[in-house]
This record gives structure tokens, sequence and C-alpha cells, in this order.
């Protein structure tokens, strides 16, 4: 069952000063630029935010998928959460682009619009190369892919194994960057993004719909290209989305022992290897900074996030 309220104030912890920091990032760079610009050379708020975020979702995912125990029900939950306030949100964006109040988002007007628009409903733009109608929405596109991966495992009954994942990812994450430096998915590859977004739709759809081995199947194939879609569609760069993975899969493993499925030890290693895989020194462009978080030192914010997966290990054990 779902851990009780009570054992998850931890988590409450954890989310009250991300989410300050995350508002503190957008303010500071809205009201104060030039003062937020010196605050953020020195450490990163934003991303701060934004990783611990990913961890929580890490920590929550599997615990939902487990307390439903149906793929069904999952999905169904998913998009009800979801999808009614990202369409909302996209829908109240576009009328303000509209009048005037906001800038048109970034190359929005270069890209056939009913791809842009399945790129952004199925949450996948920032792992296709389609323009997001909402900056920030970029995490959804990984948190898209951590349920697609999720669901894989439960699936196959390997969910347990998210501690190794962890540890997998975050070991994968230097080589294959080092390999992919940049996204393989670029450019205006329209029929690419089509056909990848109607292949995560039809996955989860024979998921939902289909008899127990079809479903089987289906959520397998979803897990493995939501990792394909990460690993060569990252906007920025394989490596920072493998971490973004492992960093996810280290929220998971922090539930494994908090259930006692492993212990606290085996779950504090494997935020330790995120940090030593996020460490490595790389820079980001800085125009992609302001609307997607990124910091040009990511080694720092994945430091926080793994530090933050200690901290609540400790907590809790």
């Amino acid at each position: 069952m779902f851990p009780a309220p009570a054992r998850l104030a931890w988590l409450d912890t954890l989310r009250g000063p991300a989410a300050l920091a995350v508002t503190m990032h957008h303010a500071g760079w809205t009201f104060i630029p030039g003062v937020w610009a010196e605050v953020d050379r020195r450490i990163d708020l934003g991303s701060w935010g934004v990783f611990v975020f990913f961890l929580v979702s890490g920590y929550i995912i599997p615990a939902s998928l487990e307390r439903r125990g149906d793929l069904r029900a999952f999905w169904a939950g998913r998009a009800f959460r979801l999808l009614p306030l990202l369409l909302a949100a996209c829908c109240l964006a576009l009328l303000l682009t509209a009048a005037g109040v906001l800038p048109l988002p970034p190359g929005l007007g270069e890209r056939p619009w009913p791809v842009v628009a399945l790129g952004n409903v199925t949450m996948l733009q920032e792992l296709v190369n389609l323009p997001a109608l909402i900056s920030v929405t970029w995490t959804l596109s990984y948190e898209m892919a951590f349920y697609l991966m999720s669901v894989a495992l439960f699936a196959v009954r390997q969910a347990h194994r998210s501690a190794g994942i962890a540890l997998g990812l975050a070991a994968a994450a230097v080589p294959l960057g080092l390999l992919l430096p940049k996204a393989t998915i670029g450019g205006r590859a329209d029929l690419v993004a089509v056909l990848l977004g109607l292949a995560v739709v039809a996955a989860i759809a024979v998921t939902v719909l289909a008899s127990e081995g079809a479903r089987t199947v289906a959520a397998v194939a979803g897990g493995l290209l939501g990792l394909a879609l990460v690993v060569l569609g990252s906007r920025g760069g394989t490596w920072q989305g493998m971490i973004i993975l492992a960093t996810m899969f280290a929220g998971t493993a922090v539930y494994r022992a908090e259930q006692g499925t492993i212990s606290w030890r085996a779950a504090g290693s494997r935020s330790r290897w995120c940090w030593a895989a996020g460490s490595r020194p790389r820079t980001i462009p800085p125009g992609r900074r302001r609307s997607c978080w990124r910091s040009r030192r990511p080694g720092w914010r994945t430091r926080c996030a793994a530090g933050r997966s200690r901290s609540g290990c400790r907590g809790s054990g």
C-alpha cells in the first residue's frame, strides 16, 4: 500500500524549498535579471528545485503504480491529472501570445501546427525537437519517458531493480554523453517527430486496451521507446537526459528502501553514483538557461539532488 501521509513528511520538506527555489529563479530573471545573474553564477536555485522534483517523482510514481496494481488505472490517472491542466495552460499561453502579452515561443512559426500540437499534448516536445508552447514544460518530457520505463518494469515484474537501473544509467551517462553530445533527433524532422509521438500513443493505448499478453509487449516496447527518446532526443544532450533518468530512479530506490525491498545503504550508494556521474563538467549554451533552468554547472544540480536523496534516506531510515 501507499505509505501513510505521516511517513511522507520528508517529501514535503523537500518540495517546499524546491518550489520556493523555482519561484525565486523565475522572479529573479524577470524582475532583477542583473542581480540574479550574479546569484545564478554561484548557485543555480532553479536547477536545484527541478532536480529535487525529479527525485520526488521517482519516489511517487512506483508507489502510485503499485497502489493501483493496474496499468490501465495508472495511465488513466496520469491522463486525468496532467492533461486538463496542460491543455488549459497551453490554450491560455496561446491566447496571451495572440493578444501580444507574451512573445511567440521560439521556433513556433517554423514547424507545422499539427506536429507542434502532437508533440506538446503527448509531452514529448523536448525529446523530438519540437517547440514548446510553454518553455518550462520541458520537464514533462522526461517525466513521460520515466512513466514509460516504470510501466515496462512493472509489466515484467522487474520494478524492484530500480536501484540497479539508477546505477546503470548514471554509469552510462558519461560515455554516452561523449559519444552523443547533442540530440540525434534534430533539425526539422517533422515526419520523425510525428511517427515517434504516434508510436508512444499506440504503446500506451495497447497497454490500456489490449489483453494481458499484448499489454505486456506494448508496455515493454513503450519503455524501450522512452529510453531511446532520452538517449537520442535530449535537447540538452544525452549526458543530461541520462542523469535526469538516473535521478528519478534514485528516487525510486529511496522508495524501495522505505518499503524494505532494498537497504538504505544500497539506496544511498546509488545516489552517490548519480552524484559522481553528474560531476562531469559540461557547458550548456547560455540561451537555454532561462527557459529550462539548465545550469552551466550540471554537476552542481545533480549533487544537490543526490545529496537530498541521501538526506531523505537518513531521515527516514
